[in-house]
């Protein structure tokens, strides 16, 4: 009896890389400026940012493995994602989490388009006046 054919395994690092390349493109199209990866920003701890752009004390980290119980979503990691975004706000940075869905259909685009022309207006709301 033949054995059933697997589903072939998912290259999660090919679409990591991938979706950085997008978000890096949808940044470019924002005509943010400055824009570094891989951004470390405590000089006492290991913290990195996915994404960041000094010039506006922006960063933005995508959160990925969140329907698998990944690193982010298990009490160790989550613990230590709370002590660094509360580091990093305490420190002035502005910090925006995504999920790769949201980085994929444009969603995390939109919403730093709208922070960028209205800062104060909520970009989840078509009529915010």
């Amino acid at each position: 009896m033949k054995k059933p054919k697997r589903k072939p395994k998912r290259d999660y690092k090919a679409e990591q890389e991938q979706r950085k390349l997008l978000f890096l493109q949808h940044l470019k199209e924002l005509k943010f400026e400055k824009v570094v990866t891989e951004y470390k920003f405590c000089e006492t701890r290991k913290w990195l940012f996915d994404f960041c752009m000094p010039d506006h004390a922006l960063a933005v980290e995508i959160e990925g493995a969140i329907w698998v119980r990944g690193r982010h979503t298990r009490g160790k990691g989550f613990l230590g994602d709370m002590e660094k975004y509360n580091y990093a706000t305490l420190m002035g940075w502005k910090v925006l989490r995504y999920s790769p869905e949201q980085i994929d259909s444009g969603y995390a685009q939109n919403e730093l388009r709208y922070w960028m022309i209205e800062p104060e207006r909520d970009p989840r709301t078509e009529d915010a006046d």
